[in-house]
This record gives C-alpha cells, sequence and structure tokens, in this order.
C-alpha cells in the first residue's frame, strides 16, 4: 500500500528527475552551437521526459488508488480472501463490529498456520491466543510483523484482547490453508473465538 510518505517521495523524485533533465538540456544547449543539433536534442529529450512522466504518472495513480481501496477492503463479515500477513490496510483503527467466526477446512487438513498482526496503526494492543482453552502464548504486543503459531485443525482458537492501546483491540488473522484473513476487534478481557470445522 502506498502511503502518504511515499506519494512525497515519488513526488521528489520527479521533481528531481524534471531538474536534472532542464540542467542537463541546459547544458547541451550551451556547450552545442549548431541550431540543428539543439532542435534535435530538445525534441528526443522532450519525446523522453513525456515518456517517464506518462509512465511515472500511470504508476504513482495505481499505487494510490490501490493504497485507497486497500484501506476501505474490510468487508461487514469480517472475512477477506488473500490478503497477505503483515498487510497494513488502514493508517489508523478502524471501528469493527467484534465477531466470533467460523473456520472450514478440508476434511484431511490436520494442523493450522496462523498469522496474527496488527492491520492498522501499531499503538500498543496486547492479545494471548489460545486453542481448546489452553495457552499458546504470552501476552504479545500487535505489530506489522506477524507471529506465527500452529494448531492443530480442531476444536477452537481464541483470541484474548489484553491491552488496548487506544481505538480498540484490533488485529487481522490470516490462516494459510484456507488463504483467508479474518479482521476482529477482541474485547479487553474477553476472547474472539474461531470454531474450526472440517468439510464433509
Amino acid at each position: 500500500m502506498l502511503n502518504i510518505d511515499d506519494l512525497i517521495f515519488c513526488f521528489v523524485k520527479v521533481f528531481l528527475g524534471i531538474g536534472a533533465l532542464g540542467v542537463s538540456t541546459s547544458a547541451l544547449l550551451i556547450i552545442t552551437k549548431n541550431p540543428n543539433t539543439i532542435f534535435k536534442t530538445i525534441t528526443k529529450i522532450s519525446i523522453l521526459s513525456l515518456s517517464l512522466g506518462i509512465i511515472g504518472s500511470i504508476i504513482l495513480l495505481t499505487g494510490v488508488f490501490n493504497g485507497i481501496s486497500s484501506t476501505t477492503s474490510i468487508p461487514k463479515t469480517g472475512i477477506s480472501k488473500n490478503v497477505p500477513p503483515g498487510t497494513a490496510v488502514a493508517s489508523k483503527d478502524k471501528q469493527l463490529e467484534r465477531k466470533d467466526q467460523s473456520i472450514t477446512v478440508n476434511s484431511n487438513i490436520k494442523e493450522l498456520t496462523l498469522n496474527i498482526w496488527d492491520f492498522a496503526a501499531v499503538d500498543g494492543d496486547y492479545v494471548q491466543v489460545f486453542h481448546n482453552d489452553k495457552e499458546l502464548s504470552q501476552p504479545f504486543m500487535l505489530t506489522s510483523d506477524y507471529k506465527i503459531f500452529r494448531v492443530p485443525a480442531e476444536g477452537k482458537i481464541e483470541i484474548k484482547g489484553i491491552k488496548d492501546g487506544g481505538g480498540g483491540i484490533t488485529y487481522a488473522l490470516y490462516v494459510d490453508e484456507t488463504k483467508e484473513t479474518y479482521f476482529n476487534d477482541a474485547p479487553k478481557g474477553g476472547f474472539n473465538t474461531y470454531t474450526v470445522t472440517k468439510k464433509k
């Protein structure tokens, strides 16, 4: 996702590029005294600048629109497909409906790989992971660097809210085996429960 810092950096690079082309053109005009050569040089530089500008604009606008769409991509169900672990989909915490979910997997799957991270502002939220009421982790702070847990593909997975850094204990849970990402808000001192079910 392209954030505001990336956008500013892109514009700085564009302006530096234009400046460099301008200096190069001026230098060539001073060194070259043949009018025909000057005209040809200016034409070539103009075409090159226009081409680079068009390509740069397409790349920049694509990044901007991808960034905009990714900040609003959390559906009401709280479940998205193919959002890679560690993806930041918002610049600040979103108000999410707290939900218990069901994770449906093929009957031959024995183990699940869970990836948990903070999909928005890293503001000091803490959670703890349980499987069938047994601790899988100590409380840990959610960051953009996802933590990986492997659990048996049965029973229930619980994410307990420990500390709210501000704006809710929001997190994303990606399951490798289903390629699904669950966006949720853990209640402080309470749980989000994910019940694992097998396809028949």
